[in-house]
């Protein structure tokens, strides 16, 4: 029989992206840098950053919609 492996608690811990750092993504997104720039730059996948760029301009979206609603 073969030893049991310890597992590793911390392996695949979630790294939360903060709000400064949301902002600063889609500051350079705008500005044109890549998305494969922008994940290699924050160690995240281009997934992660793609959803941070999609939610917000889903915001954005949603802000004029609703200003065109009160007028």
């Amino acid at each position: 029989m073969s030893p049991k492996k310890e597992q590793q608690k911390d392996s695949h811990k979630r790294i939360k992206i903060t709000v400064e750092m949301k902002h600063k993504i889609i500051e350079k997104r705008e500005r044109g840098v890549s998305v494969a720039d922008l994940a290699r730059t924050y160690n995240r996948s281009t997934s992660t950053i793609w959803s941070c760029i999609v939610l917000h301009s889903k915001k954005l979206w949603r802000r004029v919609c609703q200003r065109r609603r009160r007028r």
